[in-house]
């Protein structure tokens, strides 16, 4: 018997099964969304600190760019300095 003789019926036996019918979706479904809890925890803490990191360097960058924007806030600042 040749290798597509034994593919073949291979293939008819596998027509005269009967499939199983099972439904997972609900446990599947219950596995996700727990790992999905477990994977966040982790990334917020992460997040929180990043952003009070960042949080004073965006304050001074702001300040910066207020400053720049305007030359003439500069000399105005610098102006009670001058006058003493």
């Amino acid at each position: 018997m040749n290798e597509i003789e034994y593919l073949e019926g291979l293939a008819s036996a596998a027509r005269r099964e009967d499939v199983p019918q099972v439904d997972v979706s609900g446990r599947v479904t219950a596995m996700l969304r727990e790992r999905v809890e477990d994977s966040v925890r982790p990334l917020a803490w992460v997040a929180s600190l990043s952003f009070a990191a960042a949080l004073p360097v965006a304050i001074v960058a702001y300040q910066i760019l207020e400053t720049s924007m305007d030359p003439l806030l500069v000399v105005f600042q610098m102006a009670p300095w001058v006058v003493l």
